[in-house]
């Protein structure tokens, strides 16, 4: 078990509540892309962009979730499972 100084970064933050280190939002993410891929949602999307401008979009979208996946850190030293 870990105690809170353990889990300080260099920085002085909670490595704990840094975005770099929810690995479930990027395993969120991860999984909604390959699910999307899977589904050929880009092609389900030019379709429904002729009624909802919004879907005109969905390259924008792809890139900025690509863009998340980046953000991922490495776990925090000395750490098990973080």
């Amino acid at each position: 078990m870990t105690n809170d100084s353990e889990r300080t970064a260099c920085c002085g933050l909670y490595y704990g509540d840094c975005i770099p280190a929810a690995d479930s939002l990027f395993e969120s993410a991860g999984r909604l892309r390959q699910l999307l891929a899977e589904t050929q949602f880009e092609e389900y999307a030019r379709y429904r962009s002729v009624k909802n401008k919004a879907f005109e979009s969905y390259r924008v979208f792809q890139e900025v979730l690509d863009a998340i996946l980046t953000l991922r850190g490495p776990p925090y030293p000395g750490l098990s499972g973080g």
